[in-house]
């Protein structure tokens, strides 16, 4: 989740205030609700599902990529649903177990698969446990009820550029005190559900309406782009390689970019990365790899070919493994003008790195079984020594292999990044969130923070 984080003192509880900065991944917060244009008016319905009934379920909310005001990738780092009148208060409500798991869609909103699974592209549990709330007045004169967070436990990254919609997948296991009102939402809009009104478990929707949806509102962080190596993201590089997507061989490869190549100079969350073919007039077929396993390192080695081991597991500092399926992207058409379009490895996970460190920064990558491949070249940065910020070191035969066979000095594939900034560096830090409608003396806070009793408005950390 790209938000301020928390420093723990052990022993102690200290509150720390901290000074708001408009190069803080706080000051790039926004909101708007799915469907949009409903954050200070009535959308005119409700539903009882999936909080207001006294059985066990399971749904999941569909909301077409065209409701997104954003226009490139965002974080996701909280979703709040709201009562459907403005005059209801908030009682107390316990569940044993609230999930929530946000997804990319393969499927149109108007046209979902009622098998739960089949309409999964990429899935993230974001929050998982029990879900409790005390009394709330409601609030006075508002024109709509009070938002209520569903207390997201990690941010979810989504590119509503890709067209695909995006799916909030909602279980409610052991209801011990309901919300007792209904939650808004929309009819007649991009937008549709589906789902099982007495199993939480269930793998099938027993009905499905697309004519609603629950209305939320989430509040999301704008994400950042760059190549690697840096200066490639509207330029090709000057060469081009077949490694590893161009030929029917099992390969491992570790990508190794120096960690001066970064533009941010404080940690970052990374959550996609793409490549592309070496030209504009080339097509990429669709293509299929059973096996395309994608991990994220902290290097303990440098890039040179002087410094990292041929030895895969000898450059590995810290390391994540961030995708782990089969990866059968849709063709991508050549194009006319500037560079290739780049083609996504659709990560399951992100990673967090800290290029101020030091550290390099290594892609590995495994790709086993392939079945059909690019028939076309891959971006690479190539030039003389010290000038490229990166190199390739590979096994072209194996991708279960510890070491290395192949490397290329000053020569590396170019690909690119999507990120967000991820801390606060200036200290104190002082917020007001009035944008998230956080109330003094309220429960309703945004994740991570706590209002300290003695405040006027503004909201500290709790360490």
């Amino acid at each position: 989740m790209c938000s301020p984080q928390s420093i723990s003192r052990p022993g102690t509880a200290i509150i720390i205030l901290l000074a708001m900065s408009l190069s803080s991944a706080w000051g790039q917060s926004f909101e708007q609700t799915l469907p949009p244009g409903f954050l200070n008016t009535h959308a005119g319905s409700g539903t009882s599902l999936p909080f207001r009934v006294s059985t066990n379920n399971k749904t999941q909310w569909h909301y077409d990529a065209t409701n997104f005001l954003a226009t490139g990738p965002i974080m996701i780092n909280e979703i709040y649903v709201r009562p459907q009148h403005s005059n209801q208060n908030l009682q107390n409500f316990a569940y044993a177990n609230v999930e929530v798991i946000l997804i990319e869609a393969s499927t149109d909103w108007n046209t979902p698969n009622p098998v739960f699974a089949g309409n999964v592209i990429r899935a993230e549990k974001v929050r998982d446990g029990a879900y409790t709330q005390d009394f709330d007045f409601a609030p006075t004169n508002a024109a709509t009820g009070a938002w209520i967070p569903l207390r997201l436990k990690k941010g979810f990254s989504y590119n509503p550029a890709t067209g695909h919609d995006l799916i909030v997948q909602v279980r409610v296991c052991g209801i011990f005190m309901s919300m007792g009102f209904n939650i808004e939402g929309a009819g007649g809009h991009a937008a549709s559900w589906r789902g099982d009104t007495s199993n939480c478990n269930a793998t099938s929707a027993a009905w499905t309406s697309t004519s609603f949806a629950p209305l939320v509102k989430i509040d999301y962080t704008l994400m950042s782009s760059q190549s690697l190596p840096n200066g490639y993201l509207h330029t090709n590089g000057s060469g081009a390689t077949s490694y590893p997507f161009n030929t029917s061989s099992d390969q491992k490869w570790q990508w190794h970019y120096d960690s001066s190549e970064f533009i941010a100079n404080g940690p970052i969350t990374i959550t996609e990365i793409a490549v592309r073919a070496d030209s504009v007039l080339a097509n990429v077929p669709a293509f299929n790899i059973n096996n395309f396993e994608v991990t994220l390192i902290e290097a303990s080695t440098d890039y040179q070919v002087g410094s990292h081991d041929s030895v895969f597991a000898n450059n590995i500092l810290r390391s994540k493994v961030v995708r782990s399926s089969y990866w059968t992207p849709e063709p991508t058409p050549a194009i006319l003008g500037g560079t290739a379009t780049w083609i996504s490895f659709q990560l399951e996970d992100t990673f967090d790195y800290d290029p101020s460190t030091g550290n390099d920064f290594i892609v590995q990558l495994r790709t086993c079984f392939p079945t059909s491949n690019w028939g076309t070249l891959m971006d690479l940065a190539i030039g003389p020594p010290g000038t490229v910020g990166g190199n390739r070191y590979g096994h072209t035969s194996d991708c279960s292999a510890s070491a290395s066979v192949f490397n290329n000095d000053e020569a590396v594939p170019i690909i690119k990044i999507d990120y967000c900034e991820r801390t606060i560096s200036t200290l104190p830090w002082e917020e007001s969130f009035d944008h998230w409608g956080a109330r003094h003396g309220t429960t309703r806070v945004p994740p991570g923070w706590l209002q300290y009793p003695s405040n006027t408005g503004n909201w500290r950390h709790y360490y």
